[in-house]
């Protein structure tokens, strides 16, 4: 007799289960099996609509762990740093912006595989460390992360090759950034940054493979 988990709707909410535990790696190792099946069951009670839909899982757990007074505020951002680098592996990668195409007036365009992600733990350590342990197919030690004193930026991003990247972002780069997501250019940033500061980021974005032509 096959056995389904509490809240499950039959055979394939045993697939779903096993297609969002592939995109919470993380979440699922600091976890464990355990903890990770009992949040997961009591999710799909919650939010019915999403018990057949692989996406609507994929979107809307994270925000399910943060409004739950029931579970600690990192488990939200450990997850939401999981779906930000499935976006970012699924999402097209444009031909990047090389320094000889900038000009002051120029568009500047971010890449579509990218994502911030704004923390108010320290998630993204132990993402990092479940992420070097299952690189040398080691078993973690899971530190529980701490809270900030204030907000910290991560963004993330693909390069052209397929790297996936990562690096936290000072709160003027993450405006910087909204800034040029939405459409701007060098001398629009300069408007708001000090010039030195505004190209400073630009060629940053550039050589790290952020913007796009």
């Amino acid at each position: 007799m096959t056995r389904f988990a509490r809240g499950s709707i039959g055979p394939e909410a045993d697939w779903l289960a096993v297609a969002v535990r592939a995109r919470f790696p993380k979440l699922v190792a600091a976890l464990g099996d355990g903890l990770f099946e009992a949040m997961l069951a009591s999710f799909r009670e919650r939010e019915p609509a999403a018990r057949s839909s692989l996406a609507e899982m994929h979107e809307r757990l994270p925000e399910y762990l943060a409004c739950s007074a029931a579970y600690p505020v990192w488990y939200a951002e450990l997850a939401a740093l999981d779906r930000a680098h499935v976006r970012v592996l699924n999402a097209r990668v444009t031909q990047p912006l090389v320094r000889s195409q900038l000009t002051p007036e120029r568009e500047l365009r971010v890449t579509p595989a990218h994502a911030t992600v704004t923390l108010t733990t320290t998630a993204d350590d132990l993402w990092c460390a479940l992420d070097d342990a299952a690189a040398n197919c080691q078993r973690a030690r899971v530190p529980k992360p701490r809270s900030l004193d204030w907000p910290r930026t991560v963004l993330v991003w693909r390069r052209i090759r397929g790297e996936i990247e990562r690096r936290t972002i000072d709160p003027d780069e993450a405006t910087a950034l909204r800034a040029a997501t939405r459409g701007t250019s060098l001398v629009e940033l300069s408007a708001g940054l000090p010039h030195a500061r505004a190209l400073d980021l630009v060629v940053r974005w550039i050589d790290d493979g952020v913007l796009g032509e």
